[in-house]
């Protein structure tokens, strides 16, 4: 209390004032001391700030990445690596909604996130060890770990899903990509490579169908420094597997590498003998051959061979004088099934042989009566054989790609000199390729090919140049295959040229003008069927019947007896509805070719009343001609009939015609009597214009022309009078048996004529005599 008030009066509230000294010493003097507790904050917040700038700066990205499986992944271990170096490390695994696959969850390094696009890929990498390949052994020390390739095209995204396998060569800034086209995939894969004289130069990195399925595309990658090995002629085949080929002289196994044969492959080159094509760009398309043989050989052409030919298996050789050229790849038959059709690859060193006139024919072992041929054939296999022409080739224009074959060797070599003909025919009748042509059963020549017609068949033929003068314009040509047999009832003939047209057919020909003009190279001829048709004549006619009754080939013609020529073809005829008969006349009665000449069947004809024609029955039908009275201009088409025409006049007599109400049963052939006595025949008849009478046309033989007078009268006396009254009884009159059978007519005449009538006249035909004509008596000098 007392220090209280001591207190108070020092500071002048109460006692006296302090000493001076005493005020000096309590001056107080302000100062700033650096504590180091403020050194805690501060570290705290340079702390924070690098942990952030880490963050910010390599922090990561975190990305989801879905795999089958998590066989293999860890959780904080298993990294992920582009080039050996670690980009990012797993962090999470968890399974996917629907159970299927597993999710993992990868932070990514920052400075990787704008690689992180839709083209970039993922994929484990695990230890591969088959006998295709042998890959990842490195993960057996350090772990499985997911390779990343990254990609800066297309847009961003941060859910992958994981490829199952290492991709294939993706290609580089300086390679370039190729399409292959094949019909099927062949024996490769992703990562398969790709070889240049066995060097692998690429990969195959995918393979699909193409955008409308017709083709298999494979795309290729063919590294920078081997793209100047790739032109536009290049050829690529699929090089996988083995491929063996042998038979009974050789062994051949063609394979491009170790790791072809078990992973297949594909192979490429550019022929040394084309013109240097331009290099290709990224992109360019090309053919996927399927081996080595038919990317070589490179040509495509098609063979069409007869129907029956054997062509064993697809890959037959084609040889030029026992040269390898070529092979056939397929085999097949026409849509109408009339061929065998062969694509084949020829070798382009051959290409200017590939040009119209090239033959191609079946070499095989073949055992026949005409002996044996091609046995090296049983060890070698069968091959096609090619034959082709120097001057052929040098006078073609541009090459072929279409070529008919052969089922056999041809007879001769295609560049034989000699005269080539065509020979038309119906079909072949046992001739072959290589059948002989015969002159005088002497060989001449030989056949060389035939091809069908719409019309029928043309025989190509050589003439040897020594015998090619023996063939001119009025060379006739017939068929001697086999055995000829042609005859009737009075006599048999049979024809074979010589054993070997016999066995394999043959063409025989005769010349009937040495003087003729020659034929021409090409020139084309009528293969008839016999010898006796080919010489029948030289003038073509054309006959129209309604029906073929009674005609064939080879059926003569005949001018009143003698034969003038033979039927050669018959032909159905659409416009007239009916047969159409061709046939040759004889030269020298070429008179006949007419207008208005009559042609007709001549056939037996057995009846009560008439028999006629009875020898066709042993010599055969035969088509009788005959001038009519008054022959019109020169003609070669003719209507023919099948029965005798009714108004032909016979050659000689009296001709005169009767005009009746009725024909009644008069027909052609009935008699005529003089006193019962026959002195002429009814030659024909037809109806009146107009129509109400009938004209009968008989013939009065010269020898009685004279009993014939303007005043005789004619009456039918044809079957039987019969006059029956009630008074008088019956009365029964009939001239003859002939007459009652085939009918007749009768005349008299009153009184000797006092000159004879005129050819053509017409008389009255009665239906009976009067008894006034009956009593005619007359002296008639017939001489």
């Amino acid at each position: 209390m007392d220090q209280e008030n001591n207190h108070s009066r020092a500071d002048g509230t109460g006692g006296s004032k302090p000493p001076a000294t005493a005020v000096k010493a309590a001056e107080i003097e302000d100062r700033f001391n650096f504590t180091p507790i403020w050194l805690l904050p501060i570290l705290v917040l340079v702390a924070v700030g690098w942990l952030l700038w880490q963050e910010l700066d390599h922090g990561g990205v975190e990305i989801m990445i879905s795999f089958d499986n998590g066989r293999g992944i860890t959780v904080g271990k298993t990294e992920v690596l582009h080039n050996g170096i670690p980009v990012g490390h797993v962090i999470r695994l968890s399974p996917s909604n629907d159970f299927d696959a597993v999710n993992i969850t990868v932070k990514m390094h920052q400075r990787f996130q704008t690689l992180l696009t839709e083209n970039s890929a993922f994929w484990l990498v695990e230890p591969q060890l088959s006998l295709t390949e042998i890959s990842g052994l490195d993960t057996l020390i350090t772990g499985n770990y997911i390779a990343f390739s990254p990609s800066s095209e297309g847009s961003l995204k941060s859910s992958f899903t994981a490829l199952k396998r290492a991709p294939a060569m993706m290609g580089g800034k300086d390679g370039i990509r190729l399409t292959l086209r094949s019909d099927e995939l062949p024996s490769l894969e992703i990562g398969s490579p790709v070889f240049y004289r066995k060097l692998k130069v690429g990969e195959v990195f995918s393979y699909g169908l193409s955008e409308g399925g017709q083709f298999v595309e494979t795309q290729i990658y063919i590294q920078s420094e081997f793209t100047h090995l790739v032109h536009k002629n290049t050829r690529f085949w699929s090089a996988g597997g083995l491929k063996v080929s042998a038979n009974m002289t050789n062994l051949e196994v063609q394979a491009q590498s170790l790791v072809s044969i078990l992973k297949g492959g594909i192979a490429f080159y550019t022929p040394e003998w084309e013109k240097e094509s331009p290099l290709v760009s990224n992109g360019a398309e090309f053919s996927l051959y399927s081996d080595y043989d038919t990317a070589e050989a490179g040509i495509p052409i098609t063979i069409e061979f007869p129907l029956g030919v054997s062509l064993g298996d697809n890959n037959v050789p084609i040889r030029f004088h026992g040269q390898e050229v070529g092979r056939i790849r397929s085999v097949d038959v026409s849509e109408d099934v009339t061929r065998v059709i062969a694509e084949a690859i020829i070798k382009p060193e051959v290409k200017p042989a590939l040009v119209a006139g090239t033959r191609f024919w079946i070499v095989e072992p073949k055992l026949g009566l005409d002996g044996v041929s091609d046995l090296d054939t049983l060890i070698s296999g069968r091959y096609v054989a090619m034959d082709i022409n120097k001057r052929v080739v040098a006078a073609a224009g541009s090459s072929v790609s279409h070529f008919k074959g052969m089922a056999t060797r041809p007879a001769t070599p295609i560049g034989a000199i000699g005269l080539s003909l065509n020979l038309e025919t119906d079909a072949l009748k046992g001739i072959d390729i290589g059948s002989p042509v015969l002159y005088r059963n002497v060989p001449v020549g030989f056949v060389q090919s035939y091809e069908l017609k719409d019309s029928g068949l043309s025989i190509h033929v050589l003439i040897e140049a020594r015998y090619q003068h023996l063939v001119n314009k009025s060379s006739r040509f017939w068929n001697v295959s086999g055995l000829s047999l042609e005859g009737d009832l009075r006599a048999i003939r049979v024809d074979m040229a010589t054993i070997k047209s016999l066995i394999s057919g043959g063409i025989t020909f005769s010349t009937g003008k040495p003087d003729a003009e020659p034929a021409e190279n090409g020139a084309s001829f009528n293969l008839f069927p016999s010898q006796t048709i080919a010489l029948s004549g030289d003038q073509e006619i054309e006959i129209h019947f309604d029906r073929a009754d009674g005609l064939s080939e080879g059926t003569p013609i005949r001018f009143r007896g003698v034969e003038v020529g033979r039927i050669t073809k018959l032909l159905v005829s659409r416009k007239k509805q009916g047969v159409a008969v061709k046939a040759l006349i004889d030269s020298d009665k070429s008179w006949l070719m007419r207008k208005g000449v009559h042609f007709w069947l001549v056939e037996p004809e057995l009846g009560l009343a008439r028999s006629a024609n009875l020898e066709t029955l042993i010599i055969g039908p035969y088509i009788n001609v005959e001038m009519p009275a008054v022959p019109g201009p020169e003609a070669t088409r003719f209507i023919g009939k099948h029965r005798e025409p009714d108004d032909i006049p016979k050659v000689t007599g009296l001709v005169i015609e009767l005009v009746s109400d009725t024909l009644g049963s008069i027909q052609r052939g009935s008699p005529v009597y003089y006193r019962d006595f026959p002195v002429g025949e009814v030659t024909g008849y037809r109806l009146a214009n107009p129509a109400n009478r009938v004209i009968i046309i008989i013939n009065i033989e010269d020898r009685y022309r004279r009993l014939i007078s303007s005043e005789s009268r004619f009456w039918n006396v044809s079957g039987i009078d019969v006059d029956v009254g009630l008074f008088r009884g019956a009365s029964m009159r009939a001239d003859s048996l002939e007459a009652i059978l085939a009918g007749g007519i009768a005349f008299a005449t009153p009184e000797n004529p006092e000159q004879p009538i005129k050819p053509g006249q017409r008389f009255a035909l009665a239906s009976e005599a009067k008894k006034s004509w009956l009593l005619w008596r007359p002296e008639i000098w017939l001489h």
